[in-house]
């Protein structure tokens, strides 16, 4: 059963408005969190590795 297309039509008007302010709207400021958390990570994998050869030498 095919359904046919409905009657409701928008006006040429309203949808050049709706574009304009979606146009115009501002984006959000991107997030200071991911590089804070790649940071963070980066530097808890650098102070892993200086605690295994520290480890290392220490043992020997």
């Amino acid at each position: 059963m095919v359904r046919g297309m409905s009657d409701e039509q928008m006006e040429p008007g309203e949808l050049t408005e709706r574009f304009r302010t979606f146009a115009q709207s501002v984006d959000p400021e991107p997030s200071r969190a991911l590089p804070v958390a790649l940071i963070a990570a980066g530097a808890s994998v650098l102070l892993a590795v200086i605690v295994i050869i520290v480890w290392i030498l220490a043992a020997n």
